[in-house]
């Protein structure tokens, strides 16, 4: 009787160990395709595990010849990364971030931060006629949306507007913001914006950093000092990020070069 339940033990152990080889063959196969599209945060957030894990596979993949040298890699990621940035030019003002993102499949904060670093470059004018073109289109978007509102459901909205749901949905709660935003001062709500964007630095979360605060200079006037410094603050941000990515490439290789 013993024998036959250390049998049915380690049979179980053998199906669980097989299990999990291919679960992890599978996972790195998927790798082995994202490689080089899509940097490896985004990797692991889609394949929910770790960067860690993620850079474990590369190696592996690597080691196997399966995936090419980071060096190459990485310029044909810097050549996808230009044309994507072409495209975000050509439909910014004319789009919103999230139609934009959805059309070159990408997330929202891809694109927010292609915006950031295109502005950050002269490409894209802070303020300019593109950005007040997009802003007048996006109020009389959400004046129809105001009006429509209660009497008809966001799917119905965003088919008559000709938008997305999820945009018709972000007009709605942008609306409700500014209903209460009635009862709060503007600088009240400006320090409350800048303390939320001060708790992303703090805990390291740079894409929404820059992502609020590019929302905080478009939802609250600024005198031409304040914009000169956020928009230096900005930059800070973008180079931060640069050198996160950097770090973690720098660490790729060099374990790649022990190995």
């Amino acid at each position: 009787m013993q024998e036959e339940n250390q049998i049915k033990n380690n049979s179980n152990k053998g199906n669980a160990s097989k299990d999990k080889k291919e679960e992890i063959n599978e996972r790195r196969k998927k790798v082995a395709i994202l490689y080089g599209r899509k940097p490896t945060k985004e990797i692991a957030k889609k394949l929910g595990v770790s960067v860690y894990t993620i850079l474990n596979d590369i190696k592996f993949l690597r080691k196997k010849g399966i995936i090419k040298n980071a060096s190459k890699t990485r310029e044909k990621e810097k050549k996808r990364i230009a044309k994507r940035r072409e495209k975000v030019v050509i439909s910014y003002g004319k789009k919103s971030t999230k139609e934009i993102a959805e059309e070159l499949g990408v997330s929202v904060s891809t694109i927010v931060l292609d915006i950031s670093f295109l502005r950050s470059k002269g490409i894209l004018k802070n303020g300019g006629k593109t950005r007040e073109k997009e802003k007048e289109e996006i109020k009389a978007r959400r004046e129809k949306v105001a009006s429509l509102y209660g009497k008809k459901s966001a799917k119905e909205i965003a088919g008559e507007v000709g938008v997305s749901v999820y945009t018709i949905l972000n007009d709605i709660k942008f609306l409700k913001q500014e209903e209460s935003k009635k009862y709060l001062p503007e600088r009240k709500y400006k320090a409350m914006m800048i303390e939320k964007i001060k708790d992303f630095y703090r805990k390291g979360d740079i894409e929404n950093s820059i992502k609020y605060l590019d929302m905080l200079q478009q939802e609250v006037p600024f005198t031409e000092e304040e914009k000169e410094r956020f928009q230096k603050i900005m930059e800070q941000l973008e180079a931060q990020r640069e050198r996160m990515r950097r770090r973690i490439e720098t660490q790729d290789l060099e374990s790649e070069e022990e190995r």
